[in-house]
Order: structure tokens, then C-alpha cells, then sequence
């Protein structure tokens, strides 16, 4: 899993997502400490998932 700050994740927001559409995972850090996930979310649960 690849980590990322969230200076990273603002700045190239639009580039990790279709990242992770395609398979890809991310730790997203805030200095230096893991704060949460970005990650492709399988068509079985994108189906019973509301926002």
C-alpha cells in the first residue's frame, strides 16, 4: 500500500482516485501518522453503499 500525505491527496486528488479505481490502495498520512484509506471499493458493495 502506498502512502500519501494530505497535502499529496489535495493536489493530485483527481489522479488517486482513478488510481484506485484501478486496483490501486493508499495510506493517507498527516504528519507522519496514518489517518485513513483511499481504496477501490468491490462492485458488490458499490451496490448496497449510500453516501
Amino acid at each position: 500500500m502506498v502512502e500519501i500525505t494530505d497535502i499529496e491527496l489535495q493536489a493530485r486528488t483527481e489522479e488517486l482516485v482513478r488510481r484506485a479505481e484501478q486496483g490501486e490502495e493508499f495510506t493517507i498520512t498527516v504528519e507522519g501518522r496514518p489517518v485513513g484509506r483511499l481504496l477501490p471499493i468491490s462492485s458488490s458493495t458499490s451496490a448496497t453503499m449510500e453516501l
